[in-house]
């Protein structure tokens, strides 16, 4: 198996167990046996927000965002902080549609803590 295909595996695998996980994130083992059974969760749960079956989450969204900026990096032959910002910032367009500001703290983020695991 060549590297990329372990890289494309993993990332594959990282956004599906997130997806499938969503729902029981913050959950303790006896929550999720009172809720979903004695088996735990056994089958894809909607997500409440939009219903669709396993999220993109928000973590799966920074680990996309990452390798962008990794990829921005590479093509660029940029810094490696230059390249994550561009991918972070990027991302940023995509929750947001307006363009940040250069130096724009995160919490002065018109959509932070409101990461969008539906499609608008």
């Amino acid at each position: 198996m060549t590297e990329i295909e372990m890289f494309r595996g993993a990332m594959i695998g990282g956004a599906c167990g997130d997806a499938l996980g969503y729902p029981l994130q913050e959950l303790s083992v006896c929550r999720i046996q009172h809720k979903y059974g004695p088996f735990g969760l056994r089958t894809l749960v909607r997500n409440g927000q939009c219903g669709n079956l396993a999220p993109v989450t928000g973590n799966t969204q920074m680990e996309l965002a990452t390798v962008d900026g990794l990829l921005w990096t590479d093509a660029k032959k940029l810094e490696e902080a230059e390249g994550l910002y561009r991918g972070y910032m990027r991302w940023f367009y995509s929750q947001t549609g307006e363009e940040p500001r250069r130096g724009q703290r995160t919490g002065d983020l018109p959509c932070a803590g409101k990461i969008h695991a539906c499609p608008p």
